[in-house]
């Protein structure tokens, strides 16, 4: 775990700049050269041959969730944008880096200034209507794209994503801003079908209870606040990855969840 619960996240990911005792700028940590992006590890037909193994991306989701929590218990720190897939990279150790996190709102002599820019593959449905300009972003807001990234690092999808039955259905967005999950037990389907690849059944029980509160009402759009908070994640993620039964189980179908998705795509 390169992010211990106890500890400073800044530490971890900075290093301070000094001159004459006053601090100038920072450094960030250096980045091995074989970490490879969010995709590489989200979508199955990029994942390199070591992350294959579904405990290998628990791992990834549990240090992701790890990173997440350690930045809210600062209490002041919000990843925003910096939580987004192009900005996120694993190495083989499981290791997480954050490569761009000038999105963070930056608070200083009592204002907080705000980036503006919000990603829409792990925005939270608040944002697409918001002026980043002025919305505050909170905690909330990171539950949300950290929900998503756990979802996209198991099942190869975006939450959302679904297979369009006719012509007319709705497109993510829609579904996504309606509130209306695919894989919700009382979704009225509209037309639309969850992917192949996604199943309660496959999916660690208390993962999937943190997802249906993220992603079902009233977490998705009516209150934001009631997302399940990173720790949680942390809680639940730790619990499944000591979990060998259903590791067992879920290695036993991960061709058949490989071909799913490509068939899919």
């Amino acid at each position: 775990n390169p992010y211990p619960e106890s500890g400073s996240i800044r530490r971890e990911i900075f290093v301070e700049v000094t001159k004459d005792g006053e601090i100038v700028g920072v450094v960030m940590t250096r980045i091995p050269a074989f970490a490879r992006p969010f995709a590489a590890f989200a979508n199955p037909a990029k994942r390199p041959l070591y992350a294959q193994p579904y405990a290998f991306r628990l791992a990834l989701m549990l240090n992701l969730a790890r990173f997440v929590a350690a930045a809210h218990k600062t209490g002041t720190i919000v990843l925003g944008d910096g939580l987004s897939p192009q900005n996120i990279l694993f190495d083989r150790d499981k290791a997480i880096f954050l490569i761009d996190v000038d999105s963070w709102p930056l608070r200083l002599g009592g204002e907080t200034y705000h980036c503006g820019l919000a990603n829409s593959v792990f925005g939270a449905p608040e944002l697409y209507s918001a002026d980043l300009r002025c919305f505050e972003l909170r905690h909330p807001q990171d539950n949300w794209s950290l929900a998503v990234a756990i979802f996209q690092l198991g099942a190869g999808c975006h939450p959302f994503d679904r297979v369009k039955l006719h012509p007319t259905a709705p497109d993510r967005e829609t579904l996504l801003l309606d509130g209306k999950w695919p894989l919700a037990p009382d979704a009225d389907q509209g037309g639309v079908a969850p992917r192949p690849s996604v199943s309660p059944e496959l999916c660690p029980p208390d993962v999937w209870t943190l997802l249906r509160e993220t992603f079902e009402q009233p977490g998705c759009t009516l209150d934001p606040s009631a997302r399940p908070a990173a720790q949680q994640w942390v809680d639940a993620l730790d619990a499944a990855a000591a979990d060998q039964a259903f590791l067992k189980t879920i290695s036993a179908v991960e061709n058949r969840l490989f071909n799913s998705y490509v068939n899919s795509a």
